[in-house]
């Protein structure tokens, strides 16, 4: 059963879990090397596949594992690693760093914490950050995607 009206946001919710995945295996990549591949396989290509075939079979357990994954690479990647683990505790660092300067310590455990992880790897933390970003509008736009499957398949029956 091929579905007949096209969902307006299946591909803005694929277009932002592939960058939400490209961003962490950048980032990744720096931590496993080559078997970033497998994050790739998982997160790129099984999405794209389950999405081509729901949109061609309509059948709902396409869409169930498509959301599964889109979940666990918002949650795991994007809020736990990309916001706590490269931004938020980034931000504590810059913010401990900048007090513990106003009080003369230039060589306070902040400034040492900046040091070794910012300064370190801008792209490592810089791409951890931007997996944070990206998962935002993949949350957005999948939340969006199946609402609105929920919505066609209410008006179609």
């Amino acid at each position: 059963m091929k579905n007949q009206i096209e969902n307006r946001f299946a591909k803005s919710s694929l277009i932002s879990i592939i960058l939400t995945a490209i961003a962490t295996s950048v980032h990744h990549y720096y931590e496993i090397g080559f078997f970033v591949l497998i994050l790739i396989a998982i997160f790129i290509v099984l999405p794209s596949l389950l999405m081509f075939w729901f949109k061609n079979t309509g059948k709902k357990i396409y869409l169930w594992i498509y959301g599964f994954l889109s979940i666990w690479l918002v949650f795991a990647f994007g809020f736990i690693d990309g916001l706590w683990n490269h931004t938020l505790k980034n931000l504590g660092s810059g913010i401990n760093s900048l007090v513990m300067s106003f009080h003369g310590s230039v060589h306070s455990i902040g400034a040492s914490i900046v040091e070794t992880d910012l300064a370190g790897n801008y792209i490592y933390q810089g791409t951890g950050m931007l997996t944070f970003i990206a998962a935002i509008f993949a949350a957005y736009y999948g939340y969006r995607f199946i609402k609105e499957e929920n919505r066609m398949k209410s008006i179609t029956n």
